[in-house]
């Protein structure tokens, strides 16, 4: 029964209001715990933080007395002064006492404001060499500070029977040994109640309505729940039976048709369902063990309008030698136990986003949507490869990469193979990220890749969806030297609710620029990260006057020449004729051979990832390197 007490108590809900003292001592002495008449007491008291458990540096007075725990008199009073949550003290009995328990008790003077549990407590047993006669043990029982019940399934319905589980904790809310019993208002014990040594034990009752019940531990005296006039309960025996669990849901008449829907669950994973009629009084389910995962399984009990009726924790322990942490989550499939018979669950499916409920949530509310919807489905054609038409299928990977702290959370790779003219597709690739990633593809088994630009893509109006962290098996095949699979703990990690608003969808160079035409260094160099962020406009608006400066003291007007891909730009160069994800850096020539060639004060060299579109006439420099036109489109996907 222990077992079954302790996931009971797992997820209560917080308990009674208690006032909590902030510090609590530890007490240590230098040897055994006897101590001869007259030996002097060497130890050592150790101020800790309650909420922490690390030492405090509170360096108030700590008093130590020595207590004759047989007489409860105090014989010795030592006062200290901690550092730094350390304080050593020295403690002399009196010689001339017969034997007796000693019982030191160390505390500052601010903790007297709470209860003496925080007290540091250190049991000793001081001899007498003349005293021949034997003692006895103290008696000593820890204080119940409070009491929690909670009804297996979450609720007391009348003429049911319903299992109680009780706990008595002390101050710190650790449980404590008690006895006590459960009264009713007509003046009847039910039953006798004795915790063990976690606190906790369990009784059965058979409410009867209008009707109150109390339970008595440890002078404490607590109401149970109310009682409901009509209801269900969901009872569950994972012990008695080795090779399944026994679930019991007994209903109370309801005046009018109702059908309840049981669910099997693990990790927001629905295992099972199935309906259970209100009209039929009981409704027994056996579940196989073999066919539940390790872990935290719930069992929910729910109406038509998606109320928590019941609910049960059971817990079903893991291999041996195996991490609990390492097992991914799969928030898409529904696969039945072979135990139970399947139906149809409707709207009831707004329970698949929540994982474990909490005992505080047992009446509360909440909907969940989830609306069908797949990923990211992108499609191109290789025009050319090497300088040569496609003639044969080649293998085509595409590798998310994150750009910045608020884009792709993971790199997420896939793999594609193209037809005899070079077109492909990936369809539905599981790919979530927040605002803008980077996709890259890779052709064949050679290291260029393409350059894939999100920032050009409209954004589109997000849907709310579920995220299926799930990774494509064998996918890191082509490219094992250059990609590695993150492990499943990092993933883990990185996966919370977080969305990919842009994908690429326009061409760009698999070769980078030959910078020819320029024969010196840049005295500034402008990064595609920069321009990314800002813009042409606002990169050149933000980064011309610097340069101009000096210039503008003699009221001279310099002469800047723009070069796009190595090719002059005749007249002014507008801002908007490039688009911002069109600019791989900006080389700025300043006072140099260069500028003194082209008869210029500042030479702006703008660098392409893809073919410009100015509409102006471009020399063939400007669309040397090979492309690939990819079309297609991406959703964007919001977390709840």
């Amino acid at each position: 029964m222990k077992a079954v007490l302790v996931w009971l108590m797992s997820g209560s809900v917080a308990l009674a209001q208690t006032i909590v003292p902030r510090t609590l001592v530890q007490l240590s002495v230098d040897h055994d715990d006897v101590y001869l008449a007259g030996e002097p007491i060497v130890g050592q008291a150790r101020i800790i933080n309650a909420l922490t458990g690390q030492p405090d540096s509170t360096d108030v007075a700590l008093y130590v007395d020595c207590i004759n725990a047989d007489q409860g008199a105090v014989l010795r009073r030592v006062i200290v002064r901690p550092r730094n949550g350390l304080a050593h003290f020295t403690l002399t009995p009196p010689d001339s006492l017969p034997s007796y328990h000693c019982q030191l008790r160390a505390y500052t003077n601010w903790m007297r404001n709470f209860s003496p549990d925080a007290f540091g407590r250190q049991s000793l047993l001081v001899v007498s060499p003349t005293d021949q006669q034997r003692l006895a043990g103290p008696v000593t029982a820890p204080s119940v500070s409070s009491v929690v019940i909670r009804p297996e399934g979450g609720a007391l319905v009348a003429g049911l029977r319903n299992r109680l589980v009780i706990c008595a904790r002390d101050t710190f809310g650790v449980g404590v040994p008690a006895g006590g019993c459960i009264l009713a208002s007509t003046g009847d014990t039910l039953t006798k109640l004795t915790t063990d040594d976690k606190g906790l034990a369990s009784a059965d009752l058979s409410p009867q309505p209008q009707t109150a019940y109390w339970a008595v531990l440890g002078g404490k005296r607590v109401a149970l729940p109310p009682i409901q006039p009509t209801g269900s309960v969901l009872r569950c025996n994972d012990l008695t039976y080795p090779d399944r669990i026994r679930v019991t849901v007994e209903n109370s008449l309801s005046p009018t048709p109702d059908t309840l829907t049981f669910i099997v669950q693990s990790r927001g994973r629905i295992l099972s369902y199935a309906s259970v009629p209100r009209q039929t009084p009981v409704s027994v389910f056996n579940i196989a063990r073999s066919s539940l995962p390790p872990g935290l399984i719930s069992l929910v009990l729910v109406d038509k309008q998606k109320k928590r009726v019941g609910e049960r924790l059971i817990y079903k322990p893991y291999p041996a030698g195996s991490d609990d942490t390492t097992e991914p989550v799969d928030l898409e499939l529904d696969q039945p136990l072979p135990s139970l018979s399947p139906q149809q669950l409707s709207d009831a499916l707004v329970l698949r986003r929540n994982t474990l409920f909490g005992w505080d949530e047992l009446t509360a509310e909440r909907t969940y949507t989830f609306p069908a919807e797949r990923g990211i489905s992108l499609s191109g054609q290789l025009a050319k490869w090497n300088d040569k038409p496609v003639g044969a299928p080649v293998m085509v990977s595409l590798v998310a990469t994150p750009v910045g702290d608020d884009s792709l959370s993971q790199r997420e790779l896939f793999v594609a193979q193209s037809d005899a003219s070079g077109r492909f597709a990936f369809q539905d690739m599981p790919l979530y990220g927040t605002y803008n990633g980077q996709l890259t593809a890779k052709i064949g088994n050679i290291d260029t890749r393409i350059r894939l630009d999100s920032s050009t893509v409209p954004s589109i109006v997000a849907q709310p969806r579920p995220i299926d962290w799930r990774i494509l098996p064998n996918a890191q095949t082509l490219v094992a030297r250059y990609d590695t699979l993150l492990t499943t703990r990092q993933r883990k990690a990185m996966r919370a609710g977080t969305t990919l608003q842009a994908v690429t969808v326009k061409a760009n160079k698999t070769s980078g620029i030959q910078q020819a035409v320029f024969s010196t260094k840049p005295g500034t160099v402008v990064s595609r990260t920069n321009v990314l962020s800002n813009g042409v406009g606002g990169m050149l608006s933000g980064i011309m006057p610097r340069y101009l400066e000096y210039r503008i003291m003699k009221y001279i007007k310099p002469d800047i020449k723009y070069y796009v891909d190595d090719v002059y730009q005749q007249g002014p160069l507008a801002m908007n004729d490039m688009a911002v994800g069109e600019i791989d850096h900006i080389d700025i020539h300043e006072r140099d051979a260069d500028t003194m060639m082209y008869n210029a004060d500042i030479v702006v060299a703008i660098y392409t990832i893809r073919s410009t579109n100015l509409t102006r006439a471009q020399s063939d420099k400007a669309g040397s390197g090979q492309r690939v036109v990819l079309k297609g489109f991406q959703r964007n996907l919001a977390s709840k």
